[in-house]
Parts: C-alpha cells; sequence; structure tokens
C-alpha cells in the first residue's frame, strides 16, 4: 500500500509522481461537476476525497455508509470513466467508504476530512475556468453546521429526535416547507449524517424529488422500475427533497405515493421537503394531497436578524480558516445585515463573491468591494434624497420636519438642522440654494455656514462625530427599504 506522499512512477518515458493523486482527482471532480446535475454534485459527490494509492489503484473514499452504496450504484461507472481521462497513470479508481475502512488503512492515513474546513472546487461560473474556489465543508451539511434560531428550531428538533431514534412514532410522515434557501435541504442531510452515527443499523435513502422522477421515468422507459423501488421501499427513513418538483408528473405521482405507503405501512419514517405548504402543492394528485394531510407540518421561514448574523459569521470564519486575510468588519456584517434581504443562501452568495472579489483571499476586502457585490445582488440603492435626510434627521433626534424647517434658533432645533444640512450636502446631488429652499427658504450662506460648523465640529467633538454617523446610517436603512 502507498500513501499520496509515495514516489513517483516512470509512465510512457515521464516520471509522474503519485503524489499528482489530490492533483488528478481535484481535475476529476471538476469533470463530474459539468455531468451531472447541481443537486447531485452537492449532495453526493463533492463529499468524496481521495485517500490513497492501494496495490495500484487509487482509493477515493465516502465519509459514511449510505453516501458510499448510493454514489458507488449510480455514480461509480462515471468516476471511474471520468478518472480514466484524467489520469496519466491510468490506475483504476476504487471506491470506499471511511467509517468500514480497515485498521491497516486507518493507521496509515490521516481522515481525509480532518481539519477540512475549506474544500478546493472548480467553478467556472464563479471564478472562470481553470481557476480554484474554495467552498465550505458545510456542503457536509451537519447538526454541528447549521445555524438554529426560531425560524428553524422546531424542523431542526424533529429532524433530530427522527436521526437519534427518539419520540417520533414509527410511520411517520413528516413534512417541511418553506421559502427557498431557508436550509431545508441540509436539515435533511443533518438528518442522515446523524443517522448513520447515531442508528448505523437503519437504511437511510435521501434522494430530491427529481432524482426519484429521472430514476423511475428511466425504469419506466427500460420496462424495469426494481432498482427504485428496491432502493426506495426497503429503507426504514425515506427522505424526499423539493416535493414540488412533482407536480403534475400523474405516474410519477403515483409510483411516488405507493413508495410513502410502503415505507410507512412498515414502521418506517417519511420526511419531505417542499417549496409550499402541503394546501399549497397544486399539481399532485387528491390520493398525494389527502395523505399530506395526515403529515405532521412543520414550517421552516426567514432567519431573524441573530440567526442572519450568525450566518454571517460562521460562514466568514470558515473562509478566513483558510485565507487569514478575509476579514470582516463590524461595519461590512451591517451593510449585509441592512441590505440583503432574504434566506441563508442570500447572505452566503454574497460571501463567496466577496471571497471571489478579494481574488480568492489574496487581498483585504473593503466596504466598496462589498458594496459593488451587492449592488449586483439586491440592485442599486435608491438615491438619496433631501425629504430622506428630513426623517433620517427626525428619527434619531426625535424632532419633526416642521421644526426642521421653521425660524426656531433652539439648541435643540438648530443642532439637527445643522446635521441635516451638512448630510444632505454630502449624500444628495443638491446645491446649497436646493438645500436652503428645502429647510424654509434658508439662502444658501446660511446653509454653507451650517455645513461648514459641522465639517469643523466632527474633526474635534466625538458626540458630532457619532451623531453624524447616526444620521447617515439611518439614512441608509430609508434608502434600502430596513427603515423600522
Amino acid at each position: 500500500m502507498s500513501n499520496n506522499a509515495d514516489q513517483g512512477d516512470d509512465h510512457g518515458g515521464e516520471k509522474v509522481g503519485r503524489q499528482q493523486g489530490p492533483a488528478v482527482w481535484a481535475r476529476v471532480k471538476a469533470q463530474l461537476k459539468s455531468q451531472v446535475s447541481h443537486d447531485i454534485y452537492r449532495n453526493w459527490l463533492s463529499d468524496l476525497r481521495f485517500v490513497a494509492e492501494v496495490d495500484g489503484a487509487v482509493l477515493i473514499a465516502a465519509r459514511r455508509q449510505y453516501t458510499y452504496e448510493r454514489v458507488n450504484r449510480d455514480h461509480g461507472q462515471l468516476i471511474q470513466r471520468t478518472w480514466n481521462r484524467c489520469d496519466p497513470q491510468s490506475r483504476i479508481a476504487k471506491l470506499a467508504c471511511w467509517d468500514t475502512a480497515s485498521s491497516d488503512l486507518r493507521t496509515l492515513v490521516d481522515d481525509p476530512w480532518k481539519n477540512d474546513d475549506l474544500e478546493e472546487d472548480v467553478s467556472s461560473d464563479e471564478v472562470g475556468a481553470g481557476d480554484v474556489a474554495k467552498k465550505s465543508s458545510a456542503t457536509a451539511m451537519t447538526f454541528e453546521n447549521l445555524i438554529t434560531g426560531p425560524s428553524n428550531a422546531v424542523a431542526v428538533n424533529t429532524a433530530y429526535q427522527i436521526a437519534a431514534g427518539e419520540q417520533f412514532p414509527a410511520g411517520t410522515l413528516a413534512m417541511i416547507s418553506g421559502p427557498q434557501g431557508v436550509g431545508k435541504t441540509h436539515i435533511l442531510n443533518a438528518l442522515a449524517e446523524e443517522a448513520a452515527e447515531k442508528t448505523p443499523d437503519r437504511r437511510v435513502v435521501y434522494m430530491t424529488a427529481e432524482e426519484f422522477m429521472v430514476s423511475y421515468v428511466d425504469g419506466a422507459r427500460s420496462g424495469d422500475t426494481r432498482a427504485l423501488k428496491s432502493r426506495a421501499r426497503s429503507c426504514d427513513i425515506i427522505m424526499i427533497d423539493d416535493l414540488q418538483t412533482l407536480a403534475g408528473k400523474r405516474k410519477t405521482d403515483a409510483e411516488f405515493f405507493s413508495t410513502l405507503r410502503s415505507v410507512t405501512s412498515k414502521g418506517g419514517i417519511a420526511v419531505l421537503t417542499a417549496d409550499a405548504v402541503s394546501a399549497e402543492l397544486h399539481g399532485l394528485s387528491a390520493q398525494m394531497r389527502n395523505e399530506l394531510k395526515g403529515a405532521v407540518k412543520i414550517e421552516v421561514g426567514l432567519p431573524d436578524r441573530e440567526m442572519r448574523a450568525k450566518i454571517i459569521r460562521s460562514r466568514a470564519k470558515n473562509i478566513q480558516s483558510q485565507a487569514p486575510l478575509f476579514e470582516l468588519t463590524d461595519e461590512m456584517e451591517d451593510r449585509i445585515l441592512k441590505r440583503v434581504r432574504g434566506p441563508g443562501r442570500s447572505l452566503c452568495g454574497i460571501l463567496w463573491s466577496l471571497y471571489i472579489e478579494t481574488q480568492l483571499g489574496a487581498v483585504e476586502p473593503t466596504l466598496d468591494m462589498l458594496d459593488n457585490i451587492i449592488r449586483r445582488q439586491e440592485g442599486e440603492l435608491q438615491a438619496a434624497s433631501i425629504d430622506a435626510v428630513k426623517r433620517a434627521t427626525c428619527k434619531v433626534f426625535g424632532v419633526t420636519k416642521a421644526q426642521l424647517e421653521s425660524k426656531s434658533k433652539q439648541q435643540t432645533i438648530t443642532y439637527p438642522r445643522h446635521i441635516a444640512v451638512y448630510v444632505a450636502r454630502q449624500k444628495t446631488a443638491k446645491s446649497f440654494p436646493q438645500i436652503g429652499r428645502a429647510f424654509g427658504g434658508r439662502d444658501h450662506a446660511t446653509c454653507i455656514h451650517s455645513f461648514k460648523k459641522i465639517t469643523k465640529e466632527i474633526e474635534v467633538k466625538e458626540d458630532v462625530q457619532a451623531d453624524v454617523k447616526k444620521v447617515m446610517d439611518t439614512l441608509y436603512d430609508i434608502l434600502s427599504g430596513q427603515e423600522d
């Protein structure tokens, strides 16, 4: 047996080092990613690892038994063909399960997933063909890296109980619904990982609804659906992701209904996810809709601010573990929270784009980089207006618009007015005469005086600097649609 640090061999007159195995595997994965669907690659192939060379064959490992069985059955030949194209030494690629690997192998080779905070992956969409992008090992999708909060706590707790075999009735059908990107797929994969760890004697099957449909259609065309039935109906836990995909697929719907009944009637548990609650899943058969009425229904909602902040910090920490310069400031985190709406997937998309923008961690991220990325994803920020500046100033100081525009010379009114004029000049395209007219018909000289006064004080008075920042931040909230 030789690991990936062995010395090189002669091959076709050229010396090729066996330490090139991981590099060959990286090329293989890049090609696999272009040959299978995004879901299949993410859920089944992305977490495979090159382990070693054993008796002239390279060993590729899956972390868990259920993953190994699925990959070996459905993608083993594809992996071998792709390896043959990429390996100059023409070695055979064999699949193995790390959980059941021999003690000899575990003695000679470290855990391939040890300290695996980021994995190398190729994505022509994100960084250009041939460049190497790094993605978080969170693609493994475990309970440990799943951010939990009020919006998903019930679903996570239910999944954990099912995985551990605790306090969940046999024969149950559970339905987890929620918008795209809120972590439903993560929950299912975490359930599968935990079940393999806690109760390895149970057979667990995870499929997307699209995979189920393709498997059924392929079997029906060849006149033999036994492979799908053997796999899906003989399990203890079946998980089907994105149920809405089956809408309008009458024959697949019927097969799926029979599969659910087969699993639950024998005491198995079925867990489904969909982007809509069961009552809104139009296009499913009447018998399927009736079946879903008896399901345990759990909704996953959009994360609150605290959860979103945790998601940002967690993903940024993963990236920084391999790219030390990738450090988010508090201002950057706050900017993402204020401007990026939607689920965790949207937040992660911003961070990965920022990582690419830093040339894969070669330079430090800046607020300007972040603003450009947010603008590309979320659209342009609404242009600042004097009226918006007034609203921001009123919120910060507790004054009214009429007071800002009045002739009052009370300090509690003139100070907020000076700041409002300063911010209006800084953040709008308006001239001093235009600003003056908007603040009760004042002349431009009065506005210039206010601007110069705040410009001078902001350099020497921390409280003035803090007040200006509060108005600026509030104005940003108003312009980004995040105003309370």
